[in-house]
């Protein structure tokens, strides 16, 4: 099993990027949304069991796919230290079962990045639509760092196209499509 895990702020362009990924390798797609909506609709975003809850998810999800060999990306927002130990945990949870973690930082221009967070696509799963929002956040959880535990491929898709963002990555990981 193989968890490919694209990170960067938001708006970057992780998701648009792990769906071309998903489509040529055949990986499962497990974006952070996916986990985030179910316990918003009983926690409010914030409450101090919301993260609790949302890690216990994700980590059961993954350990499902990394016991059952089934490879998959998951999409996230990496926090410097404030997610240092849950990130770790779905490390240990993926290598336990014998699977591998690639790590992927996309980033982008500040400029392009506050353009992109706008797009109506974006409302689909309650996702930041804010630049100022956006800024404070950025700022105030430092979202442009690179996790320094673990070796990270990083790609500046300012100007890459989706497709090209994902070629990079299957050819610098050797991803093969999955039956």
């Amino acid at each position: 099993m193989l968890l490919l895990l694209i990170y960067g702020p938001p708006g970057v362009g992780k998701l648009t990027v792990a769906k071309e990924i998903s489509r040529i390798t055949g990986f499962r797609l497990f974006h952070n949304h996916l986990t985030v909506e179910p316990v918003k609709a009983i926690l409010e975003f914030g409450h101090p069991e919301f993260s609790q809850l949302l890690a216990k998810i994700r980590l059961s999800l993954l350990e499902a796919a990394a016991k059952n060999g089934v490879s998959c990306i998951f999409t996230g927002v990496y926090a410097a230290e404030i997610d240092d130990t849950k990130t770790r945990q779905m490390f240990r949870v993926v290598e336990r079962w014998g699977g591998k973690v690639c790590l992927v930082k996309l980033t982008c221009e500040r400029k392009e990045l506050y353009r992109r967070v706008t797009h109506p696509s974006r409302a689909k799963f309650s996702k930041i639509r804010n630049v100022a929002k956006l800024k404070k956040i950025m700022d105030k959880h430092k979202l442009d760092t690179i996790m320094k535990f673990k070796d990270t491929l990083v790609i500046d898709n300012t100007k890459l196209n989706p497709h090209k963002a994902a070629a990079e990555i299957i050819k610098h990981y050797r991803l093969t499509r999955v039956k």
